[in-house]
């Protein structure tokens, strides 16, 4: 049977009260008996009520966390980050999937809101005034992932457009004469652009500009094979810059299949730096935009909201570029 405070107040002969002060840190309390307390609790494997405190205190100690899917390296590097900070703070996450469709979205998010978590971590896939109607709605502290699409809203992300630009100049400065930008996200399923993709589109775009170079996108949702055959097509030394390592991967896949390969043929650069995490075939280049930082900050915006901390609405992360093998 789990033990409670009602029995560790009887072990260590001190009143239930003194046991709260000394489990919760609050309140005046001499030390030596806190000490003693603590490894009593400790030794008799004492776990809180969580419950029973939400109750008392008005708070679930759950933050919702919303994103895309699982299956895509940059959502679950950022939720281990979440994760990891929530555990310091006595927290535990609640994931929620959107699908990439707005409708998911809403219902997700009114699910998140009537199980009272504490607060709310969105990337979300409504844009523009139906995402600033959504926001208002939540009734607890949020950080939304990304800001291309909003202003004065608390969020953490990457320049994107810088990015693109940064990523575009040193593919160029590798000698590459054409560009594809391989995005098979840039629409998502009700068919709007991406606002993240977008603003790298236009990075991209000023870099090829300002060199004289050519590029072209590709945002079919079986890309691999238009990628071989503008390969096929195209008389100048090209470069795929892919929107994330997933997709480089399956570019320079089908390219090899096709009896070409990287490095000798063609470029190829991906973003998220997710070989940090496997050991997939060459090296990549890539670009690392630390999502390990953006759920770390997201998860410190909404907690400082939470305690009524002072915060940062702001965080912009910085990135950099990965040397592979690739290009």
């Amino acid at each position: 049977m789990a033990i409670t405070t009602k029995d560790l107040a009887r072990i260590c002969g001190v009143s239930r009260s003194t046991i709260n002060r000394a489990l919760s840190g609050n309140g005046r309390i001499n030390p030596e008996t806190k000490k003693k307390i603590l490894e009593k609790a400790k030794e008799l494997d004492y776990q809180p009520d969580l419950n029973a405190r939400s109750m008392a205190n008005g708070k679930s100690r759950t933050l919702g966390v919303v994103v895309e899917d699982l299956d895509n390296r940059f959502y679950t590097s950022i939720l281990d980050a979440i994760l990891q900070e929530a555990e310091q703070d006595s927290y535990i996450i609640n994931i929620g999937i959107h699908q990439n469709r707005t409708s998911t979205e809403q219902e997700v998010l009114r699910t998140m809101l009537g199980h009272k978590v504490d607060g709310i971590i969105l990337n979300p896939v409504s844009k523009g005034k139906m995402l600033a109607e959504r926001l208002d709605k939540i009734s607890v502290p949020y950080c939304v992932l990304g800001f291309s699409e909003i202003s004065g809203r608390p969020c953490v992300g990457v320049d994107e457009y810088k990015l693109g630009y940064e990523a575009a100049g040193y593919i160029i400065s590798k000698g590459y004469q054409h560009i594809v930008f391989v995005v098979p996200s840039y629409f998502d399923l009700e068919g709007r652009v991406s606002g993240a993709h977008s603003l790298r589109w236009k990075g991209i775009q000023k870099a090829i500009g300002e060199a004289g170079i050519t590029a072209s996108i590709v945002t079919d949702l079986s890309y691999a094979r238009p990628c071989v055959e503008i390969f096929r097509r195209c008389s100048k030394k090209m470069a795929f810059f892919c929107s994330a390592d997933f997709d480089a991967k399956a570019v320079g896949s089908a390219l090899l299949s096709a009896g070409y390969l990287y490095g000798r043929d063609y470029g190829l650069m991906g973003v998220d730096a997710s070989q940090k995490y496997d050991n997939w075939g060459p090296r990549i280049t890539s670009v690392d935009n630390h999502t390990n930082l953006m759920g770390k900050y997201a998860e410190q915006i909404v907690m400082s909201q939470i305690s009524g901390s002072e915060y940062e609405k702001k965080v912009v992360i910085d990135f950099n570029i990965m040397e592979g093998e690739t290009l």
